[in-house]
């Protein structure tokens, strides 16, 4: 009889992050969905229509639905500070954070539209120090 053991980490299928996109995002109903990369979250790319988009999906245990919704107030305070950075997409419910039950535990996602690559122009220059330091310099003033 073979031992049972428990998940650390799973790996969702693509088929099932292309049917959670569908039904909780008004992003169109043609969407493909690679697995992208592992870390400490899984990137999923998602392609809807002409638009790319990355779900960001954290490790079971590794972060709290309170860890992302803190990243994703963070990343839209600099947003709205007018630094360039990854905007959120919202869910049809206008939240931006799905919490999901997959084996190892409970999960937690946020819908990214993808950068065009384009650098940052920050204090007139566009090198990555002084985005960085803008960056800081926003977030600091982030409570």
């Amino acid at each position: 009889m073979p031992i049972p053991l428990t998940v650390q980490s799973s790996t969702l299928q693509p088929e099932a992050v292309t049917d959670l996109v569908k039904r909780k995002y008004g992003v169109g109903s043609d969407i493909q969905c690679v697995f992208w990369r592992k870390g400490m979250s899984d990137s999923y790319r998602i392609t809807a229509s002409d638009r790319r988009y990355f779900l960001k999906v954290s490790i079971a245990g590794r972060r709290t639905r309170h860890d992302v919704e803190e990243e994703v107030r963070l990343l839209r305070h600099l947003t709205d500070g007018g630094l360039r950075v990854s905007e959120l997409v919202a869910l049809r419910d206008g939240s931006f954070v799905l919490s999901i039950a997959a084996p190892g535990g409970e999960r937690h996602t946020a819908l990214y539209h993808e950068l065009d690559g384009r650098p940052e122009i920050c204090g007139g220059t566009s090198n990555g120090t002084r985005t960085g330091g803008c960056a800081h310099t926003r977030a600091r003033r982030y409570a």
